[in-house]
């Protein structure tokens, strides 16, 4: 979350049909007219990890292991 400025609702409701692997940024925000569908860019340093998390099961980015 540090890394991407987003808030912890944000991540949690991240499908990952808004996360662009290989452009290497996400589509989110929910607060603001200005912050929705905003581009989210990934750091080199969190990127490993988004690529982690778009593997496992289920829709969203954040998921258990079940895939709920």
């Amino acid at each position: 979350m540090i890394y991407t400025g987003v808030r912890i609702t944000e991540l949690l409701i991240m499908k990952k049909g808004s996360v662009y692997l290989n452009e290497k940024y996400m589509k989110g925000g929910i607060k603001t007219k200005a912050g929705k569908n905003r581009p989210i860019p990934f750091a080199d340093k969190i990127y490993p990890y988004v690529t982690s998390l778009m593997q496992l099961p289920g829709d969203y980015l954040i998921t258990q292991a079940n895939g709920h």
